[in-house]
């Protein structure tokens, strides 16, 4: 009976092994920073899906079993998720479901295939180059591997949503939005929420941040002219790429394109410091004035876009304007030697629509 016993465990192992397939999964181009993995019944511990693999290799699939493909870059509905079952024989897939419970997320399957080819399409980021500054977008872009100034980027999406976070500021995340690409290749904005403090949470609409045409995403940026003016010879640098600077220190003037959210100065050679005057809001809203610091005095304010009104505007205490000052008094940094400053953003006016006609092609 025993010998019987071990004869069926061999049979069933055997049978079981037969019946276990492999599945290629073809990345398509697709870069997938983020990794992801692939889980399901038999498996011992989760596939990995690593970042810059273009064909993954799912091995000890049972037939039958059910697989989640999870990548890291988004989650929920309307995610590049999705999962595909195996055949009664484990020598390929059944059926696939959509992604995110949306998108169709493979280029021409068919029942019994052993590879799932990836659906990508074309997709360019700052096609405007309207964003100067030091972005990351999660699965599409590495952080900190874009300098300021890099211009439109050309990437290869799969269907899903995709998280922009803007590196180049500290505005809490009022500075960042989300965008989908369909299983058509279209992209468009979707609502997002970023948290303010730990007892209230904002919701955003992606259109203030960008327009979205076809495969193109053009970040909504707005000229702002800047005039710092300092009781003795300062250091700054911006959130985003700097102009030309005129002016006769400690009077410096320029003009600097910014995104929508928090962005602007950060004046570096103040120690301590303490915002005295001006009509500043930080990005949740508080007033900026009696704010303090050891280091590097940020001038920060809120940009904003109407999209009725077609026009961008600042946050301030006195409600939306096209001028916001922020004022600060302290020290040089390493010294006691007394330092103050104030600056004051004021967005440059849009030209008329016949006056950009005129304007040359860059």
């Amino acid at each position: 009976m025993k010998n019987v016993l071990i004869v069926c465990g061999l049979i069933m192992a055997l049978t079981a092994a037969a019946l276990a397939g492999t599945v290629t999964l073809d990345m398509n181009g697709f870069a997938n920073l983020a990794g992801g993995q692939v889980t399901g019944p038999g498996l011992e511990k989760a596939i990995p899906l690593p970042a810059k693999e273009g064909l993954v290799k799912l091995g000890g699939l049972q037939a039958g079993g059910t697989y989640q493909v999870d990548f890291f870059h988004n989650a929920g509905e309307g995610s590049s998720d999705f999962t595909f079952t195996m055949n009664a024989e484990g020598t390929g897939v059944a059926e696939v479901a959509k992604g995110g419970g949306k998108y169709d997320m493979l280029d021409g399957f068919t029942a019994g295939q052993a590879t799932l080819k990836l659906k990508t399409f074309p997709i360019t980021y700052n096609a405007n180059r309207g964003q100067t500054g030091v972005y990351f977008i999660q699965g599409l872009v590495e952080a900190y591997k874009l300098e300021a100034g890099k211009g439109a980027q050309p990437l290869t999406a799969i269907p899903g949503c995709y998280s922009v976070d803007n590196l180049c500021n500290t505005g809490g995340g009022n500075e960042d939005f989300a965008f989908t690409v369909d299983d058509t290749g279209k992209v468009s904005g979707i609502e997002s929420i970023y948290v303010v403090n730990k007892d209230e949470e904002r919701k955003r609409n992606a259109d203030e941040y960008a327009e979205f045409k076809d495969s193109a995403i053009n970040p909504r940026t707005a000229k702002v002219h800047f005039r710092i003016e300092a009781s003795g010879n300062v250091n700054f640098h911006g959130t985003h790429k700097v102009g030309e600077v005129t002016g006769a220190a400690p009077v410096y003037e320029f003009v600097m394109p910014l995104t929508v959210g928090s962005g602007g100065l950060n004046l570096w050679s103040f120690g301590a410091w303490e915002v005295t005057g001006g009509d500043t809001v930080l990005f949740d809203g508080k007033p900026a004035t009696g704010t303090k610091g050891e280091n590097d005095y940020h001038f920060y304010p809120v940009l904003r876009y109407d999209l009725e009104k077609k026009a961008f505007y600042f946050e301030t205490l006195h409600g939306p304007d096209t001028t916001v000052i922020g004022e600060a008094k302290g020290a040089y940094d390493g010294g006691d030697t007394p330092l103050s400053v104030k600056v004051t953003a004021t967005i440059v006016p849009e030209p008329k629509a016949e006056e950009k006609a005129e304007e040359p092609a860059q």
